[in-house]
């Protein structure tokens, strides 16, 4: 008798115990439902605090300027195609972040390939960039560009100039310390030298 009244309020235990862990469970995912709802509503806002109060200003997606794009791509192509022997490592390393690594790598190959780092050295030689053209479409995504360069190598008593022309596509990033702009560019590859193109 004592047996079964103890397992009734057992039972009777037990069943209070699931409730209010069905209960709790259920309380909580309703809590979090609405926290990732107000969450999401307010990042749509930047809050500014002033003497006045609090102001909420509505977020909008940030979209680049033409000028910002432009201005990219001619610190790209100043950093990867302007060097000397003494600062050709850090220079193509800075201009990898503006770039994704695979267009990178290619590039940074053809150097090697050609031998740029031991002409450098063996002739106490240099480039400069001359940037006569840099268009950038940034009707829709991903943005469009062509670039035309000229290369003004020093070698020896010598300058000679090497064009340098490409296109390639721009996408938005995250901005980094190692890209400012929050653009990258993708799908680099060379083309013929051709001033005043227009952008297919």
């Amino acid at each position: 008798m004592i047996v079964n009244h103890f397992e009734k309020k057992f039972n009777a235990l037990s069943i209070i115990a699931i409730a209010a862990t069905v209960g709790f469970i259920g309380i909580n995912l309703v809590w979090l439902y609405y926290y990732n709802l107000v969450r999401e509503e307010s990042m749509q806002y930047v809050y500014v605090t002033t003497d006045l109060g609090t102001i909420g200003a509505q977020r909008t997606a940030y979209i680049p300027t033409i000028y910002e794009a432009e201005n990219m791509v001619e610190d790209f192509m100043d950093k990867m195609f302007s060097h000397n022997a003494e600062n050709y490592r850090s220079r193509i390393e800075k201009a990898r972040g503006l770039i994704n690594l695979q267009d990178w790598l290619a590039i940074y190959k053809r150097f090697k390939d050609e031998q740029v780092i031991e002409g450098y050295n063996r002739y106490n030689s240099g480039t400069n960039l001359a940037i006569d053209s840099v268009k950038v479409n940034i009707g829709t995504e991903p943005y469009q560009g062509v670039a035309y360069t000229r290369q003004i190598i020093k070698y020896q008593d010598q300058l000679i100039e090497n064009p340098v022309a490409a296109k390639f596509e721009i996408i938005r990033v995250q901005r980094s310390p190692a890209n400012k702009y929050g653009l990258q560019i993708i799908n680099f590859s060379f083309i013929d030298y051709k001033i005043n193109k227009k952008i297919e």
